[in-house]
């Protein structure tokens, strides 16, 4: 069931609040709204995931731990 939108606050709160207030009829619309969106998003600091660096430094110093043991102790852990 379609539920009409009133466009108009969402102007104002859009204007009020520094940002941008899109109206889609179609499918159309709406992928370029959010295409719109992502481009706007995509130009400041947004969040970004930062895991693989912390995996990948987990990985190198177990590496040089495991290495520093074995010159130590001439075996593995």
């Amino acid at each position: 069931m379609p539920v009409p939108v009133a466009p108009e606050p969402l102007a104002d709160l859009a204007s009020a609040t520094g940002g941008d207030a899109y109206e889609a009829g179609s499918l159309d619309e709406l992928s370029g709204a959010y295409r719109d969106i992502r481009r706007v998003a995509g130009s400041e600091d947004g969040e970004r995931d930062v895991s693989a660096w912390f995996v990948g430094a987990g990985i190198v110093l177990l590496a040089v731990a495991g290495s520093l043991s074995l010159l130590w102790s001439q075996r593995l852990p």
